[in-house]
């Protein structure tokens, strides 16, 4: 994750319901995930794909679940419904102009890191 990036705390009126975490270190080209995002303000949209490599030198997962504008920040979950990544970006060489369905994902294990940092 970058210097720059930030964490929102949210002090809810009542409890939320929350997801867990899974070993991001676990995950393998192949299996299957769903992406959970707002896709051009389409809200509570679900997508299905696969993990289509894992990029180590850059510490991120590449999936064909459609990640969209709007859709940074949410959930890629395995089968069991833990959270191993974290939607980052689209590849879109055309600037919004078409989806060439290639996504990319922060680790899970690199997000929980992040948290235990910022946690004061």
């Amino acid at each position: 994750m970058c210097s720059s990036d930030l964490l929102l705390k949210i002090e809810p009126n009542e409890k939320l319901s929350t997801v867990s975490f899974g070993d991001s270190e676990e995950v393998k080209v192949g299996q299957k995930v769903l992406s959970i995002g707002n896709p051009f303000g389409f809200s509570n949209t679900l997508t299905q794909g696969i993990i289509s490599r894992i990029d180590y030198v850059k510490n991120r997962f590449q999936t064909d679940a459609a990640i969209n504008p709007g859709c940074s920040g949410g959930p890629i979950l395995n089968s069991t419904g833990e959270v191993i990544g974290i939607s980052q970006s689209i590849y879109n060489p055309d600037h919004n102009i078409s989806n060439i369905g290639i996504g990319f994902a922060i680790p899970s294990n690199e997000a929980v890191k992040f948290i235990a940092s910022q946690k004061k």
